[in-house]
Order: C-alpha cells, then structure tokens, then sequence
C-alpha cells in the first residue's frame, strides 16, 4: 500500500494467489493493467481488468463503477503463457484458479477502501 496522499475515491487490494501459484508464474506481486470500461445492457457502468504477474495475464476481474469486484475469470493468457511442466495440479483442476468456487474466494478476500474513512482491520491470519 502506498502512503502518499493523492484524489482516489476509492482503492482497491486484491490478494496476492497463495505462494505456489506465485512461485509457478515467477512473481512476486500481481499487478492490474489492461483496464476496460464498458455500459452493460442494463446501462450499468463496468470496469475489467486483467490481474497478472510479470505480465502474464492471469485472471480478468469485473467491477463496478465503485471498483467493488463482481466477478472474475481465468484468461486465456493464463492457459497458455506458463510452462504446464511447472505448474501444481490445482492450477487447472478442483481448488485452483481454474475452478469458480476458489475464484470466488480469492475475488472475495479483497480489501476496499474510500477516502475519509479508516480502512477496515486487516486480518492477521494472511
């Protein structure tokens, strides 16, 4: 987290994937880039960005226009941008990033924080 001062409404940290997954894709941190906005049929305003590390898009992450994540999903760019020899068997199959229950609790464990207010207590257990 940065503690310079700017204009941010809103920030948000999405949690770095448990040590083996950062270890298969060579990273120390996940990054954001790529983002894209869109206007839903409904008219909603959203947000997607492509969450990897060293530039290996990994995960595409949907928000709102209060950046609260809605949804993410496995890129193409994580199927095929790593060395599968590598790779731990859940990256692709049951509790890995490839499975929607463990994208949901990833995408669920981030942190959102608007300016004026104190951020919410960490959790120690991390």
């Amino acid at each position: 987290m940065s503690s310079e001062p700017d204009s941010a409404l809103y920030r948000v940290v999405i949690p770095q994937f448990p040590e083996p997954y950062m270890r298969s894709i060579g990273a120390v941190r996940l990054e954001a880039s790529q983002i894209k906005t869109s206007v839903n049929v409904q008219g909603d305003f959203r947000l997607t960005l492509t969450v990897s590390g060293l530039g290996r898009g990994m995960m595409l992450v949907e928000m709102d226009n209060e950046l609260r994540p809605l949804s993410c999903g496995v890129s193409d760019g994580f199927l095929g941008s790593i060395d599968r020899n590598h790779w731990p068997d859940s990256l692709t199959v049951d509790t890995g990033p490839a499975d929607e229950a463990w994208r949901k609790a990833w995408i669920d464990s981030h942190y959102r924080f608007e300016a004026g207010h104190w951020p919410p207590p960490l959790p120690t257990d991390r």
